[in-house]
């Protein structure tokens, strides 16, 4: 048959494949990319369309002899989903008629080696998405308020997974402000990005707050795990979130943190930069230095028209683009809100290299979640160990700049208070150059050797604002303000500009903050309401206990029942416990963490999914590939020196 039609042989193969039956002589083996199939696809096509080299007149007469010789096929009614050919002779007739002839049947050879790949990777490794499963219910008994949720199709096929433990539920509360969050970390054997949501504690390291993992990148499954994130995290929704430049992400935000500000990752959008020029370098530089150093919205806007038609680039259609939605990526319209000092997906990232040590390519989910547990534990031993560090002492003092540098010392965790001390350092470079009075404030402009800054200085209440706007992003007072306390000679800075978020004593702060947030009063005057409550209510059934014994025990046995239900559902409460399964429209489920463990809980594994792109070659290989591979070659090497003494012997 003609090359652009499928061999008919091949078509009944994916009818025995569907229906569970075993295919021979495949030539499909082991798990090989789609790519791999096309290509061998388009070499047998060459080969079928090569022009046949034969006398006209005998290819006729075997045409005709081979009309005469055919016997007559039966009436086929047309086709429809899930019917059966008793030939592929009969089934030649599923496609040729109703697709006008071989040329347009519409699934060629191709298609089909690419049908039966996808049924291969849907089969791969079974029972490991159960396993899976299986890991987090056994999570859940060691730790009752730990989180998972996922969702699978309805053909019970994984498609979307999340999860937090305790500490990380209690990471988010402490830290949740700012989220970072990327899917484009891949390191499992189905190949399922992996993303990780990122923050920062208050010694400036990166926590992990939870993880997903998904089959399909699109907006319903990011929707999908920030409506699991903030579920497992009581509600509460972070500040302001960084993210790439997926537009099936950005829409899932906008609906479901309609309050959050999103900011697209910097490093990424100036990574594209210089290629999307033309590999202009002077427009390049001409155009960071624009997205840097403006320091208004009105200031960028003006220095990027004037930068584009001196580099006559007005006609370029990314640059355009970019400029259409400047106020998610250039800073000048996000220095308002906190980023906890980050302006790119780079803690996501080093996140990402960070588990590169416990997994690779080939690890299975539940060996993934496995080793995930493995790498927050080493993340919260880092935390632990700076907790430590920072009661030990003060941090030491580097400049006579006191009374301030002492204030920030016996506050801020070590880290931080480096952080903070880099800014004294960078008093030796800045000078002012201008002053004026305006009422109660003074406007000083400051020159810090690249370029000038102004500070309002408000003399009475010692606030200030400045240009920089490091305070705001950061939460560090700035070089520029601390040169004016100088001037000023302030000795002690408003408690507004100590932000607690980076104090050694943060999260014990918050708790108390927290626990005090109901008034004495008001838990009192409840306290006192519900007492006299239940003591009219106990009395009443003091009163009939006392009639006999039978009541007695009727009494006793319902207050233990409701103190038993009241525990329980408290229980539930308290673990984030929902048990509830959700049908979406298109028929796919969401089931959450509490399962009966007598239920049939199996839960088939996810599609595999194809990479972008070809696997990079020289990927780096975790300690456990390193270790295995040293202790087979020393075995190899035991084994051949044993062989060797056996020969000499």
């Amino acid at each position: 048959m003609s090359g652009s039609g499928i061999d008919l042989d091949l078509a009944w193969d994916i009818h025995l494949y569907s229906q569970g039956e075993q295919v021979c002589d495949d030539p499909i083996v082991g798990d090989d990319s789609v790519e791999d199939h096309e290509e061998s696809s388009d070499q047998n096509m060459d080969v079928k369309e090569q022009p046949m080299q034969v006398d006209q007149h005998v290819d006729d007469e075997r045409s005709d002899a081979a009309i005469i010789e055919q016997p007559l096929q039966p009436v086929v009614p047309a086709p429809y989903i899930g019917m059966h050919f008793p030939s592929s002779e009969v089934a030649h007739i599923a496609v040729t008629e109703m697709g006008g002839g071989p040329d347009h049947c519409g699934f060629t050879e191709r298609d089909y080696r690419n049908y039966l790949a996808k049924l291969r990777r849907g089969s791969f490794q079974k029972g490991d998405a159960e396993a899976l499963m299986q890991f987090f219910r056994e999570a859940k008994q060691n730790d009752p308020k730990f989180y998972y949720s996922y969702k699978f199709d309805s053909d019970n096929r994984l498609e979307i997974v999340f999860w937090a433990d305790s500490t990380s539920q209690s990471w988010y509360e402490f830290f949740g402000d700012v989220v970072t969050f990327d899917a484009t970390y891949i390191v499992n054997r189905f190949d399922l990005p992996v993303a990780p949501i990122v923050g920062v504690n208050h010694h400036g390291q990166s926590i992990i707050f939870g993880c997903a993992m998904m089959t399909h990148e699109d907006t319903d499954s990011y929707k999908w795990i920030i409506s699991n994130c903030l579920d497992c995290m009581g509600g509460k929704a972070p500040k302001t979130i960084i993210t790439d430049q997926s537009a099936a992400m950005k829409k899932a935000i906008a609906e479901t943190l309609p309050d959050t500000r999103h900011r697209h990752c910097i490093w990424h959008i100036l990574d594209k930069l210089d290629a999307r020029i033309g590999n202009k370098e002077e427009a390049g530089e001409d155009i960071r230095r624009v997205i840097y150093e403006s320091k208004t919205e009105a200031e960028f806007e003006s220095l990027w028209d004037s930068t584009i038609s001196h580099h006559s680039l007005q006609d370029n259609e990314w640059l355009t683009s970019m400029f259409e939605v400047r106020n998610s990526w250039v800073p000048a319209y996000l220095n308002e809100h906190f980023w906890a000092g980050m302006r790119s997906t780079q803690r996501s990232e080093s996140i990402n290299s960070f588990l590169d040590r416990y997994v690779n390519s080939k690890t299975t989910l539940r060996n993934f979640a496995r080793c995930f547990n493995l790498a927050l534990a080493r993340l919260r031993k880092r935390e632990s160990d700076e907790d430590y560090e920072c009661l030990r002492g003060q941090s030491r003092l580097i400049s006579k700049f006191n009374p301030i540098e002492q204030q920030f010392s016996e506050v801020y965790t070590n880290n931080m208070f480096i952080k903070f001390q880099n800014e004294i350092k960078a008093l030796i470079d800045s000078r002012f150059t201008y002053c004026e009075r305006l009422g109660n404030t003074k406007v000083y402009t400051i020159d810090d050797g690249d370029k000038e800054f102004m500070v309002h200085f408000n003399y009475q209440d010692h606030t200030y604002t400045c240009e920089c706007h490091l305070f705001e992003t950061n939460g560090l007072v700035c070089r520029h303000a601390l040169l004016v306390y100088k001037q000023e000679n302030v000795a002690h800075v408003p408690a507004k500009y100590i932000l607690d978020r980076w104090s050694k004593c943060f999260k014990r702060n918050y708790l108390n903050e927290r626990a005090v947030a109901v008034s004495v009063r008001e838990r009192r005057e409840t306290h006192k309401n519900l007492q006299l409550l239940l003591y009219l209510v106990f009395q009443k059934l003091l009163d009939y206990a006392v009639l006999d014994e039978d009541t007695q025990q009727s009494v006793v046995d319902g207050l233990n029942g409701l103190l038993i239900s009241i525990s329980k559902s408290k229980d539930r409460t308290e673990s984030g416990q929902i048990g509830s399964v959700v049908t979406t429209e298109s028929g796919s489920h969401t089931h959450h963490d509490d399962r009966n463990e007598n239920e049939d809980n199996s839960v088939k594994d996810p599609v595999k999914r194809r990479k972008r792109g070809r696997n990079p070659v020289n990927r780096k290989k975790s300690i456990l590939e390193v270790k295995r591979e040293q202790a087979k070659k020393k075995y190899t090497k035991k084994n051949k020196s044993s062989d060797l003494k056996s020969e000499k012997s």
